[in-house]
């Protein structure tokens, strides 16, 4: 009647949590006799922390959703960004030469130049979850895209490349448990791969 069915383990999602809290709830009211208030285990508390749960559940949901319909528009608004962008560069190579330093007025890189970004500044990194973390860093001037790197203490010899993000962040996921890791960022061009960044070092749980 509780709803522990085989195991006494509580889960840990909120989904499974939720229907097992209105099976106490059911419990202690068939089992009244059975409440000990003392330790808020009754029908009352069962159903407060109910629904408590499930607005919070709600709320992440709604949350979930407008996350989603502001990155679309993110996403519309910066691919029309690149597209005026690489039709002002087309543009400017029809006027401008390939080795003319006024590339760099416009924030462009000298295309006659082979020219590579910067270490990407201020790394950081949150363990979000067993396995979990979630990277940011600043924007380099120049860079198209980023290259995550990650070095496994004890068992990577070298950092490894572990994604190419076009973003300013980036989510590492299956890390080995009770584990010390580097984290690295480069930043990438046309004109090649710049210095690691300086290291980060995380330990996951």
């Amino acid at each position: 009647m509780t709803g522990l069915v085989g195991s006494l383990i509580v889960p840990r999602t909120a989904a499974l949590v939720h229907p097992l809290l209105d099976s106490f709830s059911a419990y202690y009211s068939v089992y009244p006799a059975r409440e000990i208030a003392a330790l808020n285990l009754t029908a009352a508390h069962a159903d407060t922390l109910s629904a408590s749960l499930l607005a919070a559940m709600g709320a992440l949901t709604e949350q979930d959703t407008e996350v989603s319909r502001l990155k679309a528009i993110r996403d519309l608004n910066a691919e029309k960004l690149l597209r005026r962008l690489r039709g002002l560069r087309d543009e400017l190579g029809q006027i401008i030469d390939p080795l003319n330093p006024l590339w760099k007025a416009f924030g462009f890189n000298i295309p006659g130049a082979d020219q590579t970004p910067e270490s990407p500044l201020n790394l950081s990194a949150v363990v979000i979850g067993p396995g979990t973390a979630a990277l940011r860093w600043d924007a380099t001037a120049h860079a198209e895209y980023y290259r995550v790197w990650k070095r496994v203490i004890g068992l990577d010899a070298e950092p490894v490349a572990v994604g190419s993000p076009a973003d300013l962040d980036f989510t590492l996921e299956n890390l080995p448990a009770a584990s010390t890791i580097e984290i690295y960022v480069s930043a990438v061009n046309n004109g090649g791969e710049s210095q690691l960044s300086e290291k980060i070092t995380i330990t996951t749980h």
